[in-house]
């Protein structure tokens, strides 16, 4: 299904290579062997594949993708190894993934969605990375989980875990 101008036009495609390097290089340094993608980075910077450039997701890791900005296609199913949504994340209690990313996300995803999101990530990931920088979302995280700050070059990323 080809998304409509509508959808189009809400899209927030990713061209920022620091984002793209810290996707690639902490799944590599952590050597992730499950990755949870919220918003589905790797649809949004347009790549078909697990690799962008040099750099690679090893077919053997498994990938869960949840979309949140773009339809489906069917290249994705190649690209992910499930596909899911915030809801039947929720529901699934046993699940564990090495590394959450939630990368260059709407300001207001993480606000609207922290009270929830948040303490099911903490329980069911070793690292979640992310790059809002809104004072509310900060404030909320120092006060409950240890963030780590992330600088690449002019860019600021934060790890929980």
């Amino acid at each position: 299904m080809i998304p409509d101008n509508k959808s189009i036009s809400n899209i927030s495609y990713i061209t920022n290579t620091n984002d793209i390097y810290v996707y690639f290089e902490l799944s590599r340094m952590y050597e992730a062997k499950s990755i949870l993608d919220i918003g589905m980075f790797l649809t949004r910077c347009g790549a078909l594949s697990r690799q962008v450039k040099d750099a690679m997701i090893p077919p053997d890791t498994f990938m869960c993708g949840i979309p949140l900005y773009l339809d489906v296609l069917p290249v994705h199913a190649v690209m992910y190894d499930s596909i899911a949504s915030l809801d039947s994340l929720y529901e699934d209690k046993e699940a564990f993934f090495d590394i959450v990313f939630m990368l260059d996300m709407d300001q207001n995803f993480l606000k609207e969605h922290k009270e929830r999101l948040l303490p099911y990530l903490v329980e069911h990931t070793a690292r979640i990375i992310f790059n809002d920088t809104s004072p509310e979302v900060i404030d909320y995280l120092k006060a409950r989980y240890p963030l780590t700050p992330i600088s690449v070059d002019d860019s600021t990323y934060f790890m929980i875990g």
